[in-house]
């Protein structure tokens, strides 16, 4: 993928951001839960996290997966601002994504009708999946049982909610 400019100077992080990039550079473990209410700047936070781990080599390969294609196309459009190139709602049928792009936002429907398109994918480059709302995902249900199939093998998971539990009180994965 090709190279990022330097995060932008115009774009400084709230103090909630701020901390949770120390919290996630300290964290040990491959999966990480970030919590915080709608319009808290939760977007901006993992692609500030995807930005620092491209740009370290610690990654070369980001996939957000979100409840929706609108959702997709949003995290799409916003990575563009600090030059990361996400392919918004890529078909399973398409393959895991071009090299020449930092990767894909997918829907869980997706990652669900294709698992293995992109576990071979991610077997292949060091990963960084940020999972938006990641409520939508039961540990036992289709979307949550194949992200975690299709991600088991993430350099590392970033976990973005509002809602940080589900309603039927089954486990999410990797939270």
């Amino acid at each position: 993928a090709r190279p990022l400019p330097d995060w932008p100077d115009s774009r400084p992080l709230r103090s909630w951001q701020e901390e949770a990039t120390e919290a996630v550079r300290a964290h040990t473990a491959t999966s990480f839960l970030a919590s915080a209410t709608p319009a808290a700047g939760k977007t901006t936070f993992g692609l500030h996290i995807a930005h620092r781990m491209l740009s370290a080599g610690f990654v070369s390969r980001v996939v957000v997966a979100g409840p929706t294609t609108h959702i997709c196309r949003q995290w799409a459009a916003d990575a563009a601002r600090y030059g990361i190139d996400l392919e918004p709602n890529r078909p399973n049928a398409a393959g895991p994504g071009p090299r020449a792009r930092h990767g894909v936002a997918v829907t869980y429907a997706t990652l669900a009708a294709g698992p293995g398109v992109h576990r071979r994918r991610c077997a292949e480059l060091p990963t960084l999946l940020i999972a938006d709302e990641p409520h939508h995902m039961g540990e036992l249900a289709s979307w949550g049982r194949s992200t975690q199939a299709a991600f088991e093998r993430a350099r590392f998971r970033l976990l973005l909610s509002g809602t940080p539990f589900r309603s039927d009180n089954s486990p999410i994965p990797w939270v």
